[in-house]
């Protein structure tokens, strides 16, 4: 399973658009949207159940 991180910005809801429909892939992001895991680097909490059955990650940072 892939995760995708950043879907909110630019290039992640990029990415996003580009893999939508993928049942082997998950998107992630702080913000909150609608079927997304969240995801937040500043809260570590998040990140167990962000990175649950995840073995590839696609990190896409915030500036």
């Amino acid at each position: 399973m892939l995760l995708v991180t950043g879907v909110s910005g630019a290039l992640g809801s990029l990415v996003a658009e580009r893999v939508a429909g993928r049942d082997d892939v998950v998107l992630g992001t702080r913000a909150g949207l609608p079927g997304t895991r969240h995801v937040d680097f500043d809260d570590p909490s998040t990140l167990p159940g962000a990175f649950a059955g995840i073995d590839t990650l696609l990190l896409i940072s915030a500036g």
